[in-house]
């Protein structure tokens, strides 16, 4: 029997190197509105939570400006860049990120509109 794939079907995966985190092409259908993100890291589960936030809702006064981290990029990925970030993020899960970058397992959480990065599961 023939089974049919789909290019779509590729994995979320988010890659973080020395100063930047970035999110492949599946994961654009969850940021497709937003202009910045806030970011958060959860210690417990040992993830990076992405908050998408649309121009409104940067442009509203609800979320202070330091908390507001732009995306850049174009049809396949999309890029948040921040040095210090990555530098807290590696000191907290034992990875120096100035050397090498690494891919983890992305997904989404529909619950709470997060894009989450698994820092526990690197990605092939």
């Amino acid at each position: 029997m023939i089974t049919w794939f789909s290019k779509n079907e590729k994995a979320m995966v988010a890659t973080i190197s020395k100063n930047c985190i970035t999110v492949n092409k599946p994961s654009l259908s969850y940021l497709k509105e937003a202009t910045a993100v806030e970011l958060g890291y959860d210690d417990e589960t040992k993830t990076i939570v992405m908050k998408p936030l649309t121009l409104g809702e940067c442009e509203s006064g609800v979320y202070p400006e330091d908390a507001l981290f732009p995306l850049s990029g174009g049809k396949t990925y999309s890029r948040i860049s921040s040095t210090e970030f990555v530098k807290k993020i590696g000191s907290e899960i034992g990875i120096d990120f100035s050397s090498t970058s690494h891919r983890f397992v992305t997904t989404y959480d529909t619950e709470r509109r997060f894009v989450v990065i698994h820092l526990t599961e690197e990605a092939d």
